[in-house]
């Protein structure tokens, strides 16, 4: 597998993990869960049984989002798309944002 310039395996990997046909309800899921105070970590645990990983959403595209208020304590939200989302007041202590993109968000006191 060849990698674009400026990208690595990891990244497309969980980029492209979240475009998948089947993995579409799960996107919708989560993200819903996000934006209305739901039980996101479930629905991660169920997907990614029999791991239970409830703290990865890696590559997620989450844009335009509003997180306001959403528990992202301890997520691992590398590579994710937060462009333009509201993270205000989002809980992020612990959350690991390497590469992640955040131009446009309205972050009040995020502590990546």
């Amino acid at each position: 597998m060849t990698t674009s310039p400026g990208k690595n395996s990891d990244e497309i990997e969980l980029r492209e993990r979240w475009t998948r046909p089947q993995n579409t309800p799960v996107l919708a899921a989560v993200h819903e869960a996000l934006e209305q105070g739901g039980d996101w970590r479930h629905i991660l645990r169920e997907w990614s049984a029999p791991w239970g990983t409830d703290n990865d959403l890696g590559g997620i595209p989450l844009a335009g989002g509003d997180l306001s208020g959403a528990d992202l304590i301890g997520v691992y939200l590398s590579y994710a798309d937060l462009r333009s989302a509201v993270l205000i007041p989002a809980k992020t202590d612990g959350t690991v944002m390497t590469n992640t993109r955040l131009d446009g968000v309205r972050r009040g006191s995020l502590r990546p």
